[in-house]
């Protein structure tokens, strides 16, 4: 299935009648849900339920008060629960753009971009277990910190990867990969890729690690696709030309990048 998430009122996080709808290759709809206050980002679980961030300036009890960032889950029959309330802990607006489920580990990775850090949290519980980033008390760095990051994954072999500016005034975006040093609590840095090669990006973007080793960058605003090999080789680049977009309006924009290991037309209805 492919997902289509989307803001009914055509504004980020203005209203709370959001919608994320599954479709086939051939565009027929499977099923639509309406996650109560999506921002954006938002997983799919085994279960069949979705769990997203929430925007914390919507009223979606219906009581006349902002409810607050936090992590939710929607489950099948459409009943929302809590997982993390972000704000509370915080005590402040939390800004999301990512919501990972890691099933090895059993734990979300939620990225905060606009606080440099990336949670990670319990997928049962919703207990916070620590956090990278620029948040005080968060896992200190070994090598170049991230920055506006967006995403954050854990690798088959256990390592964070993000795709980030490559400084905190640089929009130039880059991967990075950390080893996780929990006894010294420090993100170690091990790999990275595009530094000094000039793609920009601001805002948005992902990296994945792919079966064979490579790695996907997507370069969100700046509407580029392009895989590498470990020893930074780009092995393919996909470009769309566009301007980098103007407060939302102008330009291409790759949203989130999600590989599918398997035969897409498997996925297609039967043909006539």
């Amino acid at each position: 299935l492919l997902h289509q998430g989307g803001y009914r009122s055509g504004n980020l996080g203005a209203s709370a009648s959001s919608t994320v709808v599954d479709l086939k290759i051939d565009g027929t709809v499977v099923q639509e849900r309406a996650p109560p206050g999506l921002y954006h980002p938002f997983t799919d679980m085994p279960d069949g339920s979705l769990v997203y961030a929430r925007h914390g300036s919507l009223d979606v009890d219906g009581d006349g008060s902002r409810d607050g960032d936090a992590v939710v889950r929607l489950a099948p029959d459409g009943a929302t629960t809590e997982v993390f309330h972000c704000s509370d802990w915080l005590g402040e607006t939390c800004g999301a753009n990512t919501v990972s489920y890691n099933p090895d580990q059993g734990v979300f990775l939620y990225s905060l971009f606009t606080h440099n850090s990336i949670l990670e949290l319990d997928a049962t519980t919703g207990e916070l277990l620590r956090w990278y980033g620029q948040i005080p008390g968060g896992f200190a760095f070994d090598g170049a910190p991230f920055w506006y990051q967006h995403g954050g994954y854990y690798t088959e072999a256990g390592t964070l990867l993000t795709s980030t500016h490559r400084d905190e005034f640089d929009f130039e975006l880059v991967v990075r990969e950390y080893e996780i040093d929990v006894a010294n609590e420090r993100l170690v840095e091990i790999w990275s890729f595009g530094e000094g090669e000039g793609v920009p990006g601001k805002q948005m973007g992902e990296a994945h690690r792919l079966p064979g080793g490579n790695t996907l960058h997507n370069y969100g605003t700046h509407a580029v696709l392009r895989e590498a090999t470990p020893e930074g080789r780009v092995v393919w680049d996909v470009r769309w030309e566009a301007i980098e977009y103007a407060e939302y309006l102008d330009g291409h924009v790759i949203g989130r990048s999600a590989p599918i290991y398997t035969d897409l037309y498997a996925f297609a209805p039967p043909r006539p």
